[in-house]
């Protein structure tokens, strides 16, 4: 055997080379399990979730079972001669319908300057909004940066009216997901006008006002279409927050958020400079306060006992044909056996049952409701849901 001092360094080094190698082998084998495990992990997450995803939009809502229009209209009583004698409404129920036209085209830039400023352009999601807030998110820790566009508000108010009991995170994730693919469907189905009107018939205004329609006439005493530029941006700035921008009681805040509603309609080109200086130096809050006063001596007489009946009768009305007008069979399983005429036939056999102690009468002549916006059988079928469109009542 060969002991010599270069064999032994030979023999030395082949074995550090050998276990060199064997390590090396080690390394490389480690990280591609590493690699395939990593794999792994990220298509079962992504699987997982496509599989949730899927699982929250098969939980939404059918569009075409989808109603965008608000509930809550006001009633009102008149006399034979048809003069006002009372407004009927629930806390929430004070809604005033207006159609888009007659809605001030500067209310209309108002609330999508604010609320959703890429409104005409989105297909019912701002990614770009989304985006943004994220950043925002990221960057400051701030999460309250919102990015829903007007059409997942309308469908947050009157879709997923039970958002305000969501008392989870995950729960509000889920609400969140299914509102973004209900807009981009309720986009496709309805025109962006159909979608603005009803929003703002819908938003709370603050002071028990919901509509703008409602809220003109709480703050200013007028119809909405008689709303100058600064009366306008006056009601655009409530709905963020109505209690914090309450014209009435928050007067200052609300300046200031006035003054932001009409810096986005400047910036987006809806207004001239001289028009928003214009707006910016309109003493609104003082007519705002004006109009309080008016509208306290008003409401300050109470209902008379007739009144009350007459009240009464309208809810019995609403419950004596509850469901005959609807098409659903699930609503009104006996809906394929009526015609329009049968229909009112089974109504006035109903109603004749009835003992309305303000004797009122339902159908044609005989019944003395008249409805703005829609025909009288929607008008009883909406009552009985809580959606006054306008109802008149003449006693």
């Amino acid at each position: 055997m060969n002991y010599g001092k270069r064999s032994t360094s030979k023999k030395r080094n082949a074995l550090i080379s050998r276990t060199s190698m064997l390590e090396k082998r080690a390394h490389v084998s480690f990280i591609r399990v590493l690699f395939t495990a990593l794999i792994a992990v990220c298509v079962m997450v992504v699987c997982l979730g496509i599989g949730s995803f899927r699982g929250v939009i098969a939980g939404a809502p059918d569009v075409n079972d989808v109603d965008i229009s608000p509930l809550g209209y006001a009633t009102f009583l008149y006399d034979d001669q048809g003069t006002q004698i009372r407004q009927l409404s629930a806390p929430t129920s004070n809604r005033l319908p207006v159609s888009l036209d007659q809605i001030p085209v500067s209310l209309q830039h108002a609330v999508v300057a604010i609320e959703d400023e890429r409104f005409y352009e989105h297909n019912g999601i701002d990614v770009r909004g989304i985006a943004r807030a994220a950043m925002k998110a990221i960057t400051t820790g701030n999460f309250s940066e919102g990015a829903s566009t007007i059409t997942q508000q309308l469908l947050k108010n009157n879709v997923f009216t039970d958002w305000t009991n969501e008392s989870t995170q995950l729960e509000r994730f889920t609400r969140k997901f299914q509102e973004q693919y209900l807009a981009v469907q309720i986009e496709k189905k309805y025109d962006k006008n159909v979608i603005l009107e009803n929003y703002l018939n819908t938003i709370n205004l603050g002071a028990g006002s919901y509509g703008v329609q409602a809220a003109s006439k709480k703050y200013f005493n007028k119809d909405v279409w008689d709303l100058n530029l600064s009366e306008c941006a006056t009601l655009a700035g409530i709905t963020q927050n109505p209690t914090k921008f309450n014209p009435i009681t928050n007067p200052k805040a609300n300046s200031k958020r006035r003054k932001e509603v009409l810096d986005h309609m400047l910036d987006q080109n809806y207004i001239s400079q001289d028009e928003y200086n214009a707006a910016l130096n309109d003493d609104v809050y003082s007519r705002i306060q004006a109009a309080q006063l008016e509208n306290t001596e008003e409401e300050s007489t109470v209902y008379t006992y007739f009144e009350d009946e007459i009240g009464a009768d309208a809810i019995l009305l609403a419950k004596a044909v509850d469901g005959i007008y609807d098409s659903d069979p699930k609503v009104n399983p006996d809906a394929k056996k009526y015609d329009e005429i049968s229909i009112d036939e089974v109504v006035a056999k109903k109603l004749a049952a009835m003992d309305l102690t303000a004797s009122i009468m339902c159908m044609e002549q005989k019944m003395p409701m008249l409805v703005f916006g829609l025909d009288e059988k929607d008008s009883i079928v909406n009552t009985l849901h809580g959606k006054f469109s306008g109802t008149k009542v003449t006693v």
